[in-house]
């Protein structure tokens, strides 16, 4: 699971973010970018000490402020499940090289025979593959 999957997941989901000096900001999580800065919504700040307290309309965080960011059970929860989705549908390489050998080995045992047509008796050339008849004029 990556951190930017992670986050971008955790979009309008609440969210404490502590920062490398020791504020805490709480609120709901609006957007982040590559960089992880963040912004927030209806955000309560609690000074280092946390014995002050600010509540905010929005704010926006910087990513290289950020020393951990704490998100509910359930976000990661969703991020798992998309990710045993999305690995459903791959084939891993050893399968993928196990299907291209029997291509191959079934590719060398057809076997084609094409009569050709005859140009002055006006005969019909026929490519026979095992069963299957393909006729030409």
């Amino acid at each position: 699971m990556l951190p930017l999957s992670l986050l971008r997941t955790a979009q309008n989901h609440p969210m404490l973010v502590e920062l490398k000096n020791g504020e805490t900001y709480n609120g709901h999580l609006v957007s982040c970018d590559n960089w992880m800065n963040i912004n927030l919504r209806e955000v309560i700040c609690t000074s280092r000490d946390g014995d002050k307290f600010w509540r905010m309309p929005e704010c926006y965080i910087r990513g290289s402020t950020i020393k951990y960011l704490r998100i509910p059970d359930e976000v990661i929860d969703m991020v798992k499940e998309e990710a045993v989705v999305k690995n459903r549908g791959r084939v891993t390489l050893k399968e993928a090289e196990e299907a291209r050998i029997k291509e191959i080995g079934q590719l060398q045992e057809v076997t084609l025979v094409a009569v050709l047509q005859n140009p002055g008796t006006g005969k019909k050339s026929s490519i026979s593959k095992e069963t299957e008849t393909v006729d030409y004029l």
